[in-house]
C-alpha cells in the first residue's frame, strides 16, 4: 500500500469512527431521554462509560498500524480484542447495573477498567520481551555476517598470494583462527558484557587489518606481522569464550 492509499484508508477509518460515535451518542439520548430526567447523575455516568467504550473502539480501529510495527500481529490482535471486549462489556453492564446503587455501579466499572489495563500491560510486557529477542537475533545475524565476510575476504586474499610467496605458516595460522571462530559462540549473541563486546570489536578490527595487509605486497617483515596478528586474534577469540563462561 503506497502512502496515498494509506492516507485515504486512515482518513476513511477516522470518518467512520466519527460517524459511528455520533450515531451512538444520539441513540443514547434517544433511548435514555426519559431516564436522564429522572436520574441525571446516573445518566451522566452511563454517558461517561459509553464515551470511554467508544474511545476504546476507536483505538482498536485507528491505531493497529502503529501497534503492528512495535508489537507484531499476534499482540496487536490481542490488544484490539481486549479493547472491543471492554467496550461491549462495560456498556452492557452499565445498562444492567445503573438501576441499582451508584457506588456499586462505579465499583464494577472500575474493576472492568482495571482488568483491561492489567491485561494490556501484561501483553505489552510480553511484546517488549519478544521485540528485544528479535532485535538481539538481528544483531547476532549482522555480526555473524560481518565476521563471515571478513573471513571470506581474508581467505581470498591468502589464495591470491599462493603463487607469489611461501605463506604456508600464514595459511596454517589462519586455518587455526578460522576453526577457533567457527567453534566459538556466534558473534553478537553475548549481550550485557562490555568486556566481551570490547574483545569482539578488537577481533573485527584485527580481521580488517589482516585483510588490508594481505591485499598489499608481502615482505618477510609483513608476513611476520601477519602471523603475529593472526595468533593475537586467535587468543582474543579464546579470551572471549573464557569471559562468556564467567
Amino acid at each position: 500500500m503506497n502512502k496515498d492509499n494509506y492516507s485515504i484508508s486512515k482518513l476513511l477509518r477516522l470518518i467512520g469512527c466519527f460517524v459511528f460515535d455520533i450515531a451512538m451518542i444520539i441513540a443514547f439520548f434517544k433511548a435514555f431521554a426519559f431516564f436522564s430526567i429522572l436520574a441525571p447523575v446516573k445518566s451522566v455516568l452511563m454517558l461517561i462509560v459509553l464515551l470511554i467504550g467508544l474511545a476504546a473502539l476507536n483505538c482498536a480501529i485507528l491505531i493497529p498500524d502503529m501497534l503492528l510495527k512495535k508489537l507484531g500481529v499476534a499482540f496487536t490482535a490481542a490488544i484490539e480484542s481486549l479493547l472491543i471486549a471492554y467496550a461491549v462489556a462495560a456498556n452492557i453492564i452499565s445498562v444492567y447495573l445503573i438501576s441499582g446503587s451508584v457506588v456499586w455501579y462505579i465499583v464494577w466499572q472500575l474493576i472492568i477498567l482495571s482488568v483491561l489495563i492489567v491485561l494490556i500491560s501484561i501483553i505489552v510486557s510480553f511484546a517488549g520481551r519478544e521485540s528485544e529477542n528479535i532485535k538481539e537475533a538481528e544483531t547476532e545475524e549482522i555480526s555473524k555476517s560481518q565476521i563471515n565476510l571478513q573471513i571470506l575476504n581474508i581467505e581470498n586474499a591468502i589464495m591470491s598470494k599462493e603463487n607469489s610467496e611461501d605463506i604456508s605458516q600464514i595459511k596454517n595460522s589462519f586455518k587455526a583462527l578460522k576453526e577457533r571462530i567457527n567453534a566459538s559462540t556466534p558473534f553478537g549473541r553475548i549481550t550485557g558484557n562490555s568486556a566481551v563486546l570490547d574483545i569482539e570489536n578488537r577481533i573485527k578490527k584485527n580481521l580488517k587489518n589482516l585483510q588490508s595487509m594481505l591485499e598489499s605486497a608481502l615482505t618477510d617483515e609483513s608476513m611476520a606481522e601477519i602471523n603475529k596478528l593472526l595468533e593475537e586474534t586467535r587468543r582474543l577469540v579464546i579470551n572471549r569464550e573464557a569471559l562468556n563462561i564467567r
